[in-house]
């Protein structure tokens, strides 16, 4: 496995040091975690702003007994995120992608790139908040596609820039239901996720600050 390289679509986001990244967070930081504290609770995982499928791939690969829910709202990302899924069929059968994105309530919502940034082939800058080159893109509730398709996560991740709020606010029950989250603080919108905290410790969970990758930090019931 120490080889391992997943096969992609030629693209800005499937360049190598991306997918040691996503092997460096999945295989040696949340496995090693399970792994450390005698958990096998990870059966369910929600990758929330799944972009190409780096992650989720790396997700079904080194978590071998978990099914990968990956949620991507931009209908181009999305379309790389199902091709790249099926170059990969060790785990295609174990990743499910949805071309939607989550949000505090149901809406169609436009979406695009910040406006200070010009590398536009960064498809991983996507943001409600972004109004340069903007789409439209369907937003639900994390709770109203739970209770639809009776699964509720015991992991989630989330990159969703400056979303990720909105985004546990629409899924106070599967809140409930999980036992590990991870999202990414952007320094860009930290106006955005305030308030996070409180609603991730008002469920029970906890910050485990030495599972800290980066701009990436860590929660946990554990």
């Amino acid at each position: 496995m120490g080889r391992w390289k997943p096969v992609l679509e030629k693209h800005r986001m499937a360049h190598r040091h991306l997918i040691s990244r996503a092997r460096r967070h999945v295989k040696h930081g949340y496995r090693k975690f399970l792994q450390d504290n005698n958990v096998d609770d990870a059966n369910v995982i929600f990758d929330i702003g799944a972009n190409i499928g780096v992650v989720a791939i790396t997700f079904a690969t080194y978590v071998p007994y978990a099914k990968v829910y990956a949620f991507e709202p931009v209908e181009d990302n999305y379309s790389f995120l199902c091709k790249n899924i099926h170059n990969n069929p060790k785990v295609t059968d174990r990743i499910e992608p949805f071309n939607v994105g989550f949000w505090s309530e149901e809406k169609e919502l436009p979406i695009g790139f910040p406006v200070h940034r010009d590398d536009t082939d960064n498809t991983g800058l996507y943001s409600v908040f972004g109004f340069k080159q903007q789409t439209k893109a369907k937003f639900i509730t994390m709770d109203s596609w739970c209770a639809a398709h009776n699964v509720y996560p015991d992991f989630i991740k989330i990159d969703a820039e400056g979303s990720e709020r909105e985004i546990l606010v629409g899924g106070q029950k599967a809140l409930d239901h999980a036992r590990h989250i991870t999202y990414e603080v952007n320094l860009d919108y930290l106006k955005q996720i305030e308030g996070i905290e409180d609603i991730l410790k008002s469920k029970g969970f906890r910050e485990i600050p030495e599972m800290k990758l980066k701009s990436d930090v860590f929660w946990s019931k554990v």
